[in-house]
């Protein structure tokens, strides 16, 4: 599993002087290229982004979470997400975990200066999402492996905030017909000979020769976990 940065964004740890909320957002993939278009596709206000597992649903959607941030700082707030919160919503068996997700968001709420105690169910996750709409915002909520949208539906924010959700259920009656679906299949030819000349460039530079890397893509069936 991915290492995940579980921090409170700004130039020290005092709620006063906090600038912005970066919690359980994935380490930035150093070899992530590719999907240009479809990054392109996704900014939308609810997203809901599936396919497969090790398809690179969270590589996708990690990538777009920096775009977005690096858009928010370049454009002065006027595009782009100031804050970012990325939940865990089921594991890797795609079993849903509400306890994990009550878990994070106490972790959360202990960063903000929340007491997390006086608080239950979606009344932590509400407060929560107050906060950080109020001082931090504009905010994205990602639920990263949900099995549906029954499983998470008390931890959603409100409309002010941007939702993007990554499953391995494509079952669209399983979700909220509002949001815009996007479903992510295999690279490109073109996009998995990228990715491998990427990552032999990074790592194993004077492997790379082009029609190896192409065959290899090709034998693997462009399949991103397999690239890996």
């Amino acid at each position: 599993k991915n290492q995940f940065n579980f921090f409170v964004g700004g130039p020290s740890s005092s709620e006063k002087e906090k600038t912005h909320i970066i919690f359980g957002l994935p380490n930035e993939f150093a070899n992530f290229t590719g999907r240009k278009d479809i990054l392109n596709q996704m900014k939308s206000t609810k997203l809901l982004v599936s396919g497969t597992r090790g398809v690179g649903k969270t590589q996708l959607t990690s990538a777009f979470a920096y775009n977005q941030l690096a858009e928010y700082k370049k454009n002065q707030g006027k595009v782009g997400f100031r804050s970012i919160i990325w939940l865990i919503a089921g594991t890797d068996e795609g079993v849903d975990n509400q306890g994990l997700l009550s878990e994070q968001l106490q972790r959360l709420a202990t960063e903000l200066n929340i007491d997390p105690k006086q608080f239950k169910g979606r009344e932590l996750a509400k407060t929560i999402y107050e906060r950080v709409g109020l001082k931090y915002g504009p905010y994205a909520v990602v639920f990263d492996n949900a099995h549906n949208h029954l499983s998470i539906q008390d931890f959603l924010p409100p409309s002010s905030a941007t939702i993007i959700i990554t499953t391995c259920n494509s079952n669209q009656r399983d979700w909220d017909p509002s949001y815009k679906s996007i479903s992510l299949g295999v690279f490109s030819d073109d996009d998995a000979h990228d990715y491998v000349k990427v990552y032999l460039s990074q790592n194993h530079g004077h492997l790379y020769q082009e029609h190896n890397a192409r065959r290899l893509a090709e034998t693997l069936g462009n399949f991103p976990l397999a690239l890996t």
